[in-house]
């Protein structure tokens, strides 16, 4: 295991296409995520969380989704004192500029489209531990 693997945090994968969740979990195990928590929409991953919040550290999620999509699901989270420190990063295929600004105002750390590429995904990954750091997110390494 390489030095950055040992040092990613456990997520939560809330994906609701089949198709989709399994390509993300194969792009994230190549980048070194081991230890990958699913759920297919967000009543799913806040069922999840009720049940296993101590293990995850950070989740990427879809923004449109059934039963309860992204965007809620993300208001939810930041609502509760226990999971309200979650770095949550939203997925999308396609999004308007005004979804992504209600998701970044209540309180994604950020957004990434679909194919996932790593180094975007790199980035956030870097701003989410300058965060659970303390550090401004400007701040160098």
């Amino acid at each position: 295991m390489t030095e950055q693997s040992a040092t990613l945090p456990r997520l939560l994968l809330v994906e609701d296409n089949p198709d989709h969740l399994d390509i993300l979990q194969l792009i994230l195990q190549d980048m070194g995520f081991g230890s990958i928590a699913t759920a297919v929409d967000g009543e799913d991953a806040l069922q999840r969380l009720n049940t296993e919040h101590h293990g995850i550290e950070l989740i990427i999620m879809d923004l449109k989704m059934p039963r309860m999509g992204g965007l809620e699901t993300l208001i939810r989270l930041k609502g509760n004192a226990l999971t309200r420190e979650l770095p949550v990063i939203i997925l999308t295929t396609s999004s308007s500029q005004e979804e992504i600004k209600r998701c970044m105002i209540a309180g994604a750390l950020g957004f990434l489209t679909k194919p996932l590429i790593p180094e975007e995904l790199n980035e956030l990954l870097r701003l989410a531990a300058k965060m659970s750091e303390g550090l401004p997110p400007s701040s160098p390494q």
